[in-house]
């Protein structure tokens, strides 16, 4: 049984937009791509599926990343979550707000300040989280990036957790 799947949303130019998906699915929940993000693959890194999307402005710093976690796995948890995003900034100011859409609850997290990731320290920082609690295990979404950049995409970043928690009345 895999313990997780993985798809990464980030940031890079792109302009044949006819060969990507606008839906794309994790666990039962089917998901759409903000019309100005975009699809570019990466490199894998563990034995999981890894995609990028992008927004419109190229900045190449600005990535999302999603991850099914299994039911037995505590990580995926919204305090723990939270605790992991909070661990990679010096001194974060953070914001949590927990609602419900459809049948499920997500909590939203926000996190700014100098963000640490593999040794380098990025001032002025900021990352969006999102945790989709569901009993096949949880959807954990983050953006980070620039302050300006997530700061930018942070309605679209919403609107497509949201999306796919309206999609229907059982998942």
């Amino acid at each position: 049984m895999k313990k997780f799947m993985t798809v990464v949303l980030g940031a890079v130019c792109w302009t044949a937009l006819a060969s990507f998906p606008t839906n794309f699915m994790l666990s039962d929940f089917t998901f759409v791509r903000p019309k100005s993000w975009r699809w570019v693959p990466i490199e894998l890194v563990r034995p999981a599926q890894r995609l990028i999307l992008t927004n419109t402005a190229c900045d190449n710093s600005t990535y999302v990343l999603m991850i099914h976690y299994a039911t037995t796995n505590a990580q995926g948890s919204p305090a723990a979550s939270t605790q992991r995003w909070e661990n990679q900034f010096v001194a974060p100011l953070s914001r949590t707000d927990a609602k419900v859409v459809g049948k499920h609850r997500v909590t939203f997290v926000e996190v700014e300040g100098t963000h640490l990731e593999r040794n380098k320290y990025s001032s002025d920082y900021a990352l969006l989280g999102a945790v989709i609690e569901d009993v096949k295990g949880n959807i954990v979404t983050k953006m980070v990036g620039p302050k300006s950049s997530v700061s930018g995409a942070k309605s679209e970043f919403r609107e497509m957790i949201e999306s796919a928690l309206r999609d229907g009345e059982t998942f």
